[in-house]
This record gives structure tokens, sequence and C-alpha cells, in this order.
């Protein structure tokens, strides 16, 4: 886990901390049941989960393991980097 992630993290509430713990295990385990996942354009294996205001950005490579990129709320700046 990245130091930004974790300082994301602990700037959450209790109660938004568990949503996205709650999306990230989802998305490491391919339980995406229910989430909405787009794949980002111009990227070959980049995908966003989102939930609610929560945006959980990774990717998967040939061997399916997922590696989580970034986790933010939805602003002008989400996808800027990807």
């Amino acid at each position: 886990m990245t130091d930004k992630i974790k300082k994301f993290l602990a700037k959450l509430s209790a109660k938004d901390l568990q949503v996205v713990r709650d999306l990230s295990a989802r998305v490491l385990a391919s339980d995406l049941g229910g989430l909405n996942v787009v794949q980002l354009k111009g990227t070959a294996n980049t995908f966003r989960a989102r939930k609610g205001k929560f945006r959980v950005i990774y990717s998967v490579d040939k061997d399916g393991q997922v590696e989580i990129l970034s986790v933010t709320r939805r602003d002008e700046k989400t996808y800027k980097d990807f």
C-alpha cells in the first residue's frame, strides 16, 4: 500500500473507512458483483471500481494478480495520472 493511500485512509471517518475497506477487499478478491467497474480509456489493464463517492483504481496483470493503484473520492484529478 502506498503512502498516498495510507494518508487518504487516515483522514476518513470510521463509516467511510469501512466502505473503502469492503470495496478494496472485494476488488482484491475479484468479487465485483454489484460494483460499477469500468476499464479506463487508453489503458489495457487498468480499471475503476465505484462504490458511492469512492473510487478504487486497480490493474490486473497477465496472471490475474490485482494491484490497487489508488483509492480516492471522485474529483477532477481522480483519473489524471492513469
